[in-house]
């Protein structure tokens, strides 16, 4: 739908009616379920959300029933890079897909950031 949201239907909807989905409600599903994938780390200021700096971020792209994320992601360290995106890709898509009825074409996965992780205890090297 032109204006940033997207009627999902289900057998019960055609019954019942329909669920529209806002564009923002798939955004912030997307950066809910990736702030809970093992190896991302969240960072937040008071105006970070509002700059679109804050982490995780996602950019939502709809076309009718479907979405393309661009989501970026400040990662712990340490971590394997390659396997805390799959994950982050693979959860993203199978969950806002789940949550929402969109279905979650694609999600590209941008590491901005590495972070210690919460608790770590700062090394030094002499």
């Amino acid at each position: 739908m032109a204006d940033g949201t997207a009627a999902t239907r289900t057998e019960q909807d055609r019954v019942a009616g329909t669920l529209t989905v806002a564009h923002r409600v798939v955004r912030k599903v997307c950066e809910e379920t990736a702030r809970h994938v093992p190896g991302v780390t969240t960072r937040a200021g008071a105006l970070d959300s509002l700059r679109g700096v804050g982490s995780p971020h996602a950019d939502v792209r709809m076309t009718g029933l479907s979405a393309h994320v661009h989501l970026t992601v400040d990662v712990t360290w340490p971590c394997a890079l390659a396997e805390v995106a799959a994950r982050v890709r693979d959860t993203v898509r199978v969950e806002t897909s789940r949550l929402t009825g969109i279905d979650v074409h694609t999600v590209d996965v941008e590491a901005r950031a590495v972070a210690p992780a919460p608790g770590a205890r700062e090394r030094r090297v002499s």
